[in-house]
């Protein structure tokens, strides 16, 4: 079909992805074109998508032969625009495909390649030689010229727009997977040593839970409060009004960009994705893994004043203007018609 364009995803569940990928979707569709989305069986929710076509995989977590059957059939029947995977089982099971059969093939990298390192990760490396690699930070981006690949970036797009209210009642807030490479253990140090009388709130679930909990326990922390996994965390986020962020490890996270829509200011560890989005706001970065410095910005933002509060968050509300769906999509589809030669 001439306006079909095949998207493929292990899961549609909610997750940062799947929700980046609905929103790319609504866009596609509102330009006129046709969405087909493959993806494993049970691991769909279409409840927010209408006029889309499903094609379902395997549900296995490696490389299905009836699953690539079932692709090539498609794709040599329907001869979509271009097809596009999501994260890296897809990748690999749309580059080995590629290899079977040529076609416009569109990648992803959503995470940090630099720490790419198992045989699964180089094969993934490897197969992506064949495609156009979008990615959605410039770190990453940068990754993949630097190795001669062809890419795109398309920043990550915005569930919410920007919130009209502005709750300034410092509070603090965090958002995120609860394991070991997000650091919020460090978050809770810090918290401790400033000694602010605020309230921290704490979204999110994974295996750290428990030890974070003993934690703020170990620490005598009365005005920590843990949420576990909250569906649509807006009304947490809207009164709140700093998000923190101790992560060393991420591709472009939608949290961070999420707070500043709900007019929270940004703290973050100075990696390098989060320096994209803090470009020139250096007060609010702090070095990855210095609970001190980390508790000096959580004393320091608490005492700004109402004035300085909103100073400083529209300095970081400026980021925003590099998310906008509807410019994005279009540039994207504008870009990948001309890289593909599509008329």
């Amino acid at each position: 079909m001439k306006n079909r364009i095949l998207i493929i995803i292990p899961s549609l569940k909610k997750g940062g992805t799947e929700i980046q990928l609905k929103i790319l979707i609504e866009k596609l569709i509102s330009l006129g074109y046709n969405l087909t989305v493959a993806v494993r069986k049970n691991n769909f929710d279409l409840r927010d998508l209408n006029n889309v076509n499903l094609i379902e995989l395997e549900d296995k977590g490696f490389i299905s032969l009836k699953s690539l059957y079932r692709l090539y059939i498609f794709i040599k029947n329907e001869k979509p625009l271009f097809v596009y995977s999501l994260l890296r089982q897809m990748n690999v099971m749309t580059g080995f495909l590629n290899c079977i059969c040529r076609f416009n093939w569109v990648s992803s990298e959503r995470s940090n390649p630099n720490f790419k390192t198992s045989i699964y990760d180089r094969i993934e490396m490897f197969l992506k030689k064949r495609s156009l690699v979008v990615c959605n930070s410039k770190a990453a981006k940068s990754f993949y010229e630097n190795n001669n690949y062809n890419t795109y970036f398309l920043s990550n797009f915005l569930k919410h727009k920007r919130q009209s209210k502005i709750s300034y009642n410092k509070n603090f807030i965090v958002l995120s997977r609860l394991i070991k490479s997000k650091r919020v253990d460090e978050i809770l140090k810090a918290w401790s040593l400033a000694n602010i009388k605020s309230s921290l709130e704490i979204v999110g679930y994974g295996p750290e839970l428990e030890n974070l909990k003993a934690l703020c326990y170990k620490l005598n922390l009365s005005n920590v409060n843990f949420h576990g996994k909250v569906e649509d965390p807006s009304s947490l986020l809207l009164s709140s009004s700093f998000f923190i962020s101790s992560s060393d490890l991420e591709g472009m996270p939608n949290s961070p960009l999420e707070a500043l829509c709900h007019n929270n200011i940004l703290i973050l560890s100075d990696i390098d994705v989060h320096k994209e989005i803090l470009m020139s706001n250096d007060d609010y970065l702090f070095k990855l893994g210095s609970v001190k410095e980390l508790s000096n910005i959580l004393i320091s933002v608490f005492e700004l004043s109402e004035d300085n509060f909103y100073k400083s968050l529209n300095k970081q509300i400026n980021y925003l203007k590099n998310h906008d769906n509807d410019t994005n999509t279009e540039k994207f589809i504008e870009f990948v018609s001309v890289y593909f030669k599509i008329n």
